[in-house]
């Protein structure tokens, strides 16, 4: 069973670290607006274990107009994917983003989880771009309007 809850910044560090920035000093983990005042952080829980994480932050790419948040440091342990988790953290960020009255979420997904947020209704927009250190990453989105 999948159980998703609001967690802090400081509990998405391991999860970010591990699946995110593997070998990486902590402090690469810790993303702009972590503690913004409309910032939350999801976490994917089951039998009290945290598996997934999603980090939610307003935050406005040009590419796009209207009320935006953006998706930041959504990673999923390697053993539970497969398992809903990510869809499930997903699905109840932009559940509450909705409500907030926001009209798009956005993120820059890695080149590996195109497939997964497709799936999903994102679509990607614009070329694909290098994050050093971290990969090809392309900009997706989906309106919640």
């Amino acid at each position: 069973m999948v159980l998703i809850e609001s967690i802090t910044a400081e509990e998405t560090l391991p999860i970010r670290q591990s699946v995110l920035r593997p070998g990486r000093p902590k402090m690469e983990c810790i993303f702009e607006g972590d503690h913004a005042p409309q910032t939350f952080h999801l976490g994917a829980f089951t039998d009290d274990t945290l598996v997934g994480i999603a980090s939610f932050v307003v935050d406005n790419n040009p590419y796009f107009s209207g009320k935006q948040y953006r998706l930041r440091g959504m990673a999923v342990l390697p053993e539970y994917r497969g398992k809903n988790f990510g869809k499930e953290l997903v699905a109840f960020g932009e559940k509450l983003i909705q409500e907030k009255g926001f009209d798009v979420l956005w993120f820059n997904a890695r080149e590996v989880a195109l497939n997964f947020y497709s799936r999903l209704g994102f679509i990607s927009e614009g070329e694909p771009f290098e994050i050093p250190s971290v990969g090809t990453h392309y900009v997706m989105y989906k309106k919640l309007f």
